[in-house]
């Protein structure tokens, strides 16, 4: 069992990582400024962080960063 949430984890560590590399490269291609790139995608990991905490039973703190 041990081995399986070890392996769930990790799948979701590299969805995740997926996740923020296709963020940025959406971003970059219309913004040019590196400091709004990086504010775009602060912006949209914090959403998307905030949504898997809700989509998890954990809205308390996804509503505390709101």
């Amino acid at each position: 069992m041990l081995e399986s949430s070890n392996s769930d984890f990790n799948e979701l560590k590299v969805s995740h990582r997926k996740s923020e590399i296709d963020i940025h490269s959406q971003i970059t291609e219309n913004i040019s400024s590196p400091i709004e790139v990086a504010e775009v995608i602060e912006d949209k990991l914090r959403k998307r962080d905030m949504d898997a905490e809700i989509a998890s039973g954990e809205p308390g703190m996804a509503n505390m960063r709101r």
